[in-house]
């Protein structure tokens, strides 16, 4: 397994994402919560200590809903979570909440999916937590019962190549949600094409 997916999924970590995660995070002190919480769970076992800014999180927020509210009437109603998620993961990368990303704690562990996961974050830590914490919601969606379900996690493992090359454009060119509504629909929609029946 790449060393991108060792950092991702060995440590089973505890998720504050549910069904209702994208309807609760609508009030921005869920949001507020909801990101800061997943944020840390990110970063953990790094050592690397975040700061969040309160400003970008406000813009985050309000500019993810505008944009929503603006799709409504181009879908007939509420956008579909794939859409939700692109959304979500372009403003949390133009606006990004966190403030300061403290280094001083880290240290070399021997383990090596941990030293790597510490280098990759110094590099790309903005796009990579923006493009994952809409992955992670759109996981547990497709992943349980709630979009016809049970789906095996594992059919959605993420390669190495994909993750750098996403977080690559995501830091050095324009990246719309649009493209990034066809990157995630194509994660999973490649694994499961039962996907394409329903969106």
């Amino acid at each position: 397994m790449a060393l991108v997916a060792i950092f991702f999924y060995e440590i089973s970590m505890p998720s504050p994402i549910s069904s209702s995660t994208l309807s609760d995070i609508k009030e921005y002190a869920r949001f507020e919560e909801f990101v800061e919480t997943m944020y840390r769970e990110f970063t953990e076992e790094t050592g690397i200590n975040l700061s969040f800014n309160e400003f970008h999180l406000k813009n985050c927020h309000e500019f993810w809903l505008a944009d929503l509210k603006a799709l409504e009437p181009q879908v007939n109603g509420e956008p579909c979570h794939f859409k939700q998620c692109a959304f979500l993961a372009f403003w949390l990368r133009r606006e990004p909440p966190v403030l300061q990303w403290d280094f001083d704690g880290c240290y070399e562990t021997g383990e090596k999916w941990i030293d790597y996961k510490t280098d990759f974050l110094g590099l790309y830590g903005r796009e990579w937590f923006a493009f994952r914490l809409g992955y992670e919601i759109l996981l547990y969606r497709e992943c349980n019962s709630v979009n016809g379900g049970p789906y095996d996690k594992s059919k959605f493992d993420l390669t190495q190549k994909l993750v750098v090359d996403t977080c690559y454009f995501l830091k050095k060119k324009s990246v719309s949600p649009h493209a990034l509504y066809l990157v995630y629909y194509s994660i999973f929609m490649d694994a499961n094409p039962k996907l394409g029946a329903r969106y």
